[in-house]
């Protein structure tokens, strides 16, 4: 299979961007939202129905954003998070002052509606068969469903649109990855610090 087709089919959409303007003086630029909620997904292309597993995904360090899941295109740094099944995945960062980091802050002050992707790699996908059920983050849920379980989370990304078909720069990208899309609740100039990533 091309690494375009399985690229494809791990991108979800689960949220637009809800962004604040700016405040005045003040000078780094900040950006929080929920990634994942910690929902089923039922609206995907490939997959019919869809679960992340909360209490094994993992961050590790400060990871980046980029856009459009672009290693060239480094638009700021991911630096806290908090994962619970109330919120979900809930990520903040520091935009850059590069041209990549400044064309999201702008784009957003002027109303654009950026989505939020995220890069997750599951080291074991569970497929619970019809008249099953099993139960994942606090959900008890029946099958058929599929659940992706210690997902590691690589870097996220600000995205024109939810569900990507087509990504640039993915000849070293691993074929089994999923890019969650989610929403991003804030984009301000500062923001109060909720959980530090562990360095």
């Amino acid at each position: 299979m091309p690494v375009e087709e399985t690229q494809d089919k791990y991108c979800f959409r689960l949220g637009d961007l809800n962004v604040n303007q700016a405040e005045e003086g003040k000078k780094k630029r900040t950006f929080s939202g929920v990634a994942y909620s910690g929902e089923v997904i039922t609206d995907h292309w490939y997959w019919d129905r869809i679960i992340f597993d909360l209490d094994s995904m993992k961050i590790k360090g400060r990871i980046p954003a980029l856009l459009d899941h672009s290693p060239r295109q480094r638009a700021g740094v991911i630096n806290e998070h908090s994962i619970n099944h109330q919120q979900g995945l809930v990520v903040s960062g520091d935009l850059m002052s590069n041209e990549f980091g400044t064309e999201v802050a702008q784009d957003s002050d002027d109303g654009f509606p950026w989505q939020m992707s995220v890069r997750i790699e599951p080291s074991s996908i569970d497929e619970i068969q019809a008249g099953n059920t099993v139960t994942v983050n606090g959900k008890l849920l029946h099958g058929p469903i599929t659940v992706f379980r210690g997902g590691r989370i690589r870097e996220v990304s600000f995205c024109v649109h939810g569900d990507i078909r087509h990504l640039e720069n993915i000849k070293n990208i691993p074929q089994q990855i999923a890019c969650v899309h989610g929403d991003i609740r804030h984009l301000e100039t500062n923001g109060d610090k909720k959980k530090s990533i562990n360095r």
